[in-house]
């Protein structure tokens, strides 16, 4: 048990206990001066007289022969040369292995924390390139800030590979040249180094918009998005820079506010001409209304005047019909705008037509000495189908304003020319010419517009709501027709009409080419 160290054994037990030791640490020594008896006792029953046959036989027998047979018939432990053995039996070899078994687990374990990392690091940069080649798919230029080294790094992706290009700054500012001067200042107080620097160490984000420079020396609308990353122990904390183009929704932002900006304009101009319209409609209307109780005042007064009754009650009529003119402007405008306004489709006779015209308006402009002709040519369809009371009074219009705005000695012409006929629709052309004061040429792009009329004075001088154009205008539209007009300052204006009509195949078709009504 390791308690001793050395015992006396027989010599069969020391060379058991001696193989049997792995460590070698047994010696076995054969003590010739050491004797000792040995008994064997057996029972009765376990056959005495052959045992003592057996010791007589024994003690006649040469100890080398009994030797030799004990070492013939017992079955020591074969001491094998086994490794742990020999590591016992060398120490120093001993030693040398375990530490190069050491030695080569460290090796493992550093080679699979290594190889952990170099995954871990591949992920990381696999993860980062798709980041990268997102984002430069998504924007028109990735720049990677390094403000520790003082340099940029360009990303892009050609070919479904990640590109870079590295560039050094010397100063900060030099990252804003390409902006435009105007947003340079602004974008150097929103991003200088200081507020980048405190970007990447917050992991922020700044936005702004700037106008910079494009490869053909053209200025264009970008995006600038900056925001603060943290890659990896070998890349240090930097500012990712990502920069896309908005300049068609600038100019599509900018016409959305130029047209809100037109509209609300328009929407003004309207609340003022309708200010204005209210204002010298209660003059219009007031004024013909005052004619109207005014001379039917003076006519009680002077009853026994015939002569004067009659005069007032002239008056009173036109005063009369100025104001149902004024008041059917407005009713037909009303109409025009709520889509009540109806358009007939009757046949009626065009020469019966510009009778009547020519009835109205030669004695006014005879009055004012003013010459007023009626030309008709290449008319050869008399009868036709269409809305001839819209046609009338878009005609009444023009010529009323002609008319008015015709001084002393000028001239008034209305030409009515067919100029096709086209699956199976006549179409006539109406210009009505005059020499009078004309229009500015600013004022003819709103000339059809509702309660607009080129100055104050037009207004006090002539009269008018600013509605008979408007309403002119719009007939004609309805009527599937088209109007336009000339004019210049001083020298008169003329106005163009050209309306379809349908055939009437049921009147007889006359050619009355440039036929002249002039004599009417």
């Amino acid at each position: 048990k390791g308690l001793q160290n050395v015992t006396y054994v027989d010599t069969y037990s020391a060379e058991y206990i001696a193989k049997s030791d792995v460590k070698n640490q047994l010696q076995v020594t054969l003590a010739n001066d050491y004797a000792s008896a040995v008994a064997v006792g057996v029972k009765n029953t376990s056959g005495v007289v052959l045992l003592d046959i057996l010791n007589k036989a024994v003690l006649s027998i040469p100890p080398e022969k009994i030797e030799n047979i004990i070492s013939e018939n017992t079955q020591y432990v074969n001491k094998s040369d086994s490794f742990l053995g020999y590591l016992y039996n060398n120490p120093v070899f001993a030693m040398t292995t375990v530490a190069v078994f050491c030695a080569l687990f460290v090796l493992v374990v550093i080679s699979v924390s290594r190889t952990k990392q170099r995954k871990i690091v591949q992920e990381k940069n696999h993860e980062y390139e798709r980041f990268i080649s997102y984002v430069c798919r998504a924007n028109d230029e990735v720049v990677e800030i390094d403000t520790i080294h003082k340099r940029r790094v360009n990303y892009a992706v050609k070919d479904r590979k990640i590109i870079t290009e590295i560039r050094n700054y010397e100063n900060f500012s030099d990252l804003f040249l390409p902006l435009h001067e105007e947003d340079r200042d602004a974008a150097m107080e929103l991003c200088g180094e200081d507020k980048i620097d405190e970007l990447i160490d917050s992991l922020g984000e700044i936005y702004f918009e700037a106008r910079a420079k494009t490869g053909d020396g053209s200025y264009h609308w970008y995006a600038y998005a900056l925001q603060g990353i943290v890659r990896d122990d070998e890349h240090p904390s930097s500012a990712m820079m990502f920069k896309r183009d908005i300049d068609s929704v600038k100019k599509e932002e900018a016409e959305r506010q130029q047209i809100m900006r037109d509209a609300l304009n328009v929407a003004q101009e309207a609340s003022n001409a309708k200010g204005d319209f209210m204002s010298r409609m209660s003059h219009e209307i007031r004024t013909p209304l005052n004619a109207v109780i005014g001379y039917m005042t003076i006519a009680k007064m002077e009853t026994s005047n015939i002569t004067k009754v009659r005069d007032c009650i002239d008056k009173s009529e036109i005063a009369a019909k100025h104001l149902l003119s004024i008041i059917n402007d407005v009713l037909d405008m009303s109409s025009i705008e709520n889509g009540k306004m109806k358009i007939a489709y009757e046949s009626f006779d065009l020469k019966l037509l510009m009778e009547t015209v020519t009835e109205i308006f030669y004695a006014q402009a005879r009055s004012k000495d003013v010459h007023f002709e009626i030309i008709m040519e290449d008319v050869s369809e008399e009868y036709l189908i269409g809305d001839k009371l819209r046609v009338n009074q878009v005609l009444l219009n023009l010529l009323s304003n002609a008319v008015k705005f015709t001084p002393t000695g000028g001239k008034v012409l209305l030409t009515v020319k067919q100029v096709m006929m086209r699956e199976k629709k006549i179409h006539m052309r109406f210009t009505v010419e005059d020499t009078g004061i004309g229009m500015e040429e600013s004022f003819l792009e709103k000339v059809f517009q509702p309660f607009e009329q080129q100055d104050v004075s037009i207004s006090q001088n002539f009269g008018g709501t600013g509605l008979g154009l408007s309403i002119t205008y719009n007939l004609i539209n309805m009527m599937g027709g088209s109007i336009g007009v000339q004019s210049t300052v001083g020298k008169g204006t003329t106005f163009t009409v050209e309306l379809p009509f349908g055939q009437d195949t049921e009147h007889h078709i006359r050619n009355t080419a440039e036929q002249d009504f002039s004599y009417l």
